[in-house]
């Protein structure tokens, strides 16, 4: 701190040294000189944790209850939608529920297990000091200031009845004083992508068709069928009517007079991936679709 055209005046001659003190400032004894330059240093202290409570605010080294205070810098951690979801985790003894994933659910709160099997079991929402029965997906967690939870008897002996189930506090942020206005910018994005592991399944048609063919041509075996006559018949009911075991239409291009799959089981060489067929007048192109690809690849949120 600097003064500049000040005058001081001693009623002693004799002083040596000059105090100069300041409401939040540290105290300094500087010697006197003709010119004097001096900087006070910052006396501010740290307070201690604040919780809310009943009756107002409470130092956290004077409540003998138990608590737990989530910030707003927890909070904004978390990167929740709804203030629920931002106890998982950060509070011991609270579970959150939640009988679906729907946007806008919200979760049920329980606070240190169940405490009756006929009543209810919900823990006591207060916001800004007032009982609250809405639904807390309305409340954006960007305007909360401080999440306090009481989980023992002490929300009993602050709430009564109410609070047997434990209490959740929620503080609001307040409008900024100095009036000037802060806009907060906040953009978050990630990406959705298959989580289960890969099994051993069929990935092409040719095998498809194989596997089908070979059920087909066993069951005319097992009907008193020669083999050749089996593998013919298997053949022609391959497709078709899917009543008779047909799988609907071919994908594959064969030469004429040539069958699809061959006595020994295996896809003819000669075919080819990819088949024109005409449906009331217009042409169709058929082509294997790869469901799996189409319903796990990955996507961006």
């Amino acid at each position: 701190m600097i003064w500049k055209d000040q005058i001081f005046e001693f009623c002693h001659s004799s002083a040596k040294t000059l105090q100069i003190s300041y409401i939040g400032m540290q105290t300094q004894d500087v010697t006197i000189k003709p010119n004097l330059k001096i900087f006070l240093k910052s006396d501010a202290k740290m307070l201690e944790e604040v919780m809310v409570v009943a009756f107002g605010t409470a130092k956290k080294s004077a409540f003998t209850g138990s608590a737990k205070v989530v910030g707003a810098e927890e909070l904004a951690k978390s990167q929740v939608t709804s203030v629920t979801n931002a106890l998982a985790g950060a509070v011991p003894g609270v579970q959150l529920t939640s009988s679906n994933g729907a946007p806008g659910s919200t979760s049920s709160i329980r606070v240190r297990g169940f405490s009756s099997l006929n009543a209810g079991n919900d823990a006591l929402i207060i916001i800004d000091g007032a009982p609250y029965s809405g639904d807390l997906s309305n409340l954006n967690p960007n305007d909360v200031e401080s999440m306090t939870v009481l989980k023992d008897a002490a929300s009993n002996a602050l709430y009564g009845a109410r609070g047997a189930n434990g209490v959740i506090i929620i503080t609001t942020k307040k409008a900024n004083k100095s009036g000037d206005a802060d806009i907060t910018f906040d953009a978050k994005w990630g990406a959705n992508t298959r989580a289960l592991q890969h099994y051993n399944v069929i990935k092409n048609p040719a095998q498809y068709y194989e596997i089908h063919y070979g059920a087909l041509k066993n069951y005319y075996v097992n009907q008193g069928m020669t083999a050749e006559a089996a593998w013919q018949k298997a053949n022609a009911n391959l497709f078709g009517d899917q009543g008779n075991g047909g799988l609907g239409y071919n994908v594959y291009t064969i030469p004429d007079g040539q069958m699809l799959i061959g006595q020994n089981g295996k896809l003819n060489p000669n075919a080819t991936l990819g088949r024109t067929v005409t449906y009331k007048g217009e042409d169709y192109y058929l082509t294997p679709d790869n469901w799996e690809d189409q319903g796990t690849r990955t996507g961006i949120r």
